[in-house]
């Protein structure tokens, strides 16, 4: 059963999509299952998605049985379309014509053209179809949407989190290469935020870095996460137009893409006599992914649909539940 929402805020929406190579499928981190407190089973699936070489982003989905899954139908001539609840034994059972089920939309297999065959799971079955058929190497385009979270680490610390969850995984039609000339990364996002501030980013010297740290917060059906992106010195201009025509609580709707960083230095082999010196990489530092936001829509902005009193009883509420 879905769990009783604790605050009324609207939620804010989001979205991926990237392009890549399926890499990790042969980590003992690729594939979880377990029971949970209440004794329910539960399963999960992680694995990176290369973009380029050396540049990884990592996907992940969980899934555990339900009372009931939802299986939806497109109204006609302009009408809402219907839901249909379905009960957890049945839920391969369609309830009608032109009913599909909602979840995680795959390419199970390719036809004669080449062209791919979809299906629709539930969440736990969609981790059981992945750990079963997904391999490294695979050329995929993956849909889905991001996932806010936060915790305190044992320093005392809160450390912020963003979860790529997918929502459709297709086969591509040509395999990825990393080497072809009119090969682009491609991780992009869209993402509506609750406007807090926008400010200049500061090194550890507290010296400006030409860049801008847009924050504020995402709205889920139980969460309200603070979450902030990067506004590059490309787009100082975009920095300016934010924060002039934002106040806190107003929503926007950004646009942006995921900057895969390594910390990379190089260093020399001096000549010992046994041939010439040779440049070495070395990471120094973790991987860090960037959520660089380069555009915004101004005909997107509410004014209304959220208050900071609004947004701190949210909190506060989430809070005594936990």
């Amino acid at each position: 059963m879905a769990k009783e929402r604790l605050h009324e805020l609207k939620q804010t929406g989001n979205s991926f999509q990237l392009r890549g190579v399926v890499t990790g499928t042969k980590s003992q981190k690729f594939y979880k299952n377990g029971t949970g407190k209440n004794g329910g089973s539960w399963n999960a699936v992680e694995f990176g998605v290369k973009i380029a070489e050396n540049k990884t982003v990592y996907v992940k989905l969980n899934g555990f049985p339900r009372d009931e899954v939802f299986y939806y139908k497109k109204g006609e001539n302009g009408e809402k379309g219907t839901t249909q609840k379905v009960k957890w034994k049945d839920r391969k059972k369609s309830p009608g014509k032109d009913y599909r089920l909602i979840g995680v939309n795959l390419s199970t297999s390719k036809d004669d053209d080449g062209k791919n065959v979809n299906e629709t799971f539930v969440e736990y079955d969609a981790v059981e179809w992945i750990h079963e058929n997904l391999s490294d190497g695979d050329s995929v385009f993956i849909k889905g949407n991001l996932e806010f979270s936060s915790y305190t680490d044992k320093n005392g610390q809160v450390r912020k989190k963003t979860d790529m969850i997918p929502t459709q995984i297709s086969y591509t039609q040509k395999p990825v290469d990393f080497d072809a000339e009119d090969y682009k990364e491609m991780v992009e996002f869209e993402n509506t935020i609750v406007f807090q501030s926008i400010d200049k980013e500061e090194d550890e010297n507290g010296k400006s870095t030409g860049r801008f740290v847009l924050s504020g917060y995402s709205i889920g059906y139980n969460t309200v996460e603070p979450v902030s992106f990067i506004v590059d010195a490309d787009h100082s201009k975009l920095a300016t137009n934010l924060k002039k025509a934002m106040k806190p609580g107003y929503s926007i709707k950004t646009y942006g893409r995921v900057v895969v960083i390594n910390d990379i230095s190089a260093a020399e082999e001096s000549d010992d006599g046994w041939g010439e010196a040779s440049p070495m990489e070395r990471i120094n530092s973790p991987v860090r992914r960037e959520y660089i936001v380069y555009k915004a829509d101004p005909h997107s902005i509410e004014k209304e649909d959220y208050t900071e009193s609004a947004i701190e009883t949210a909190i506060k509420k989430i809070k005594a539940a936990k």
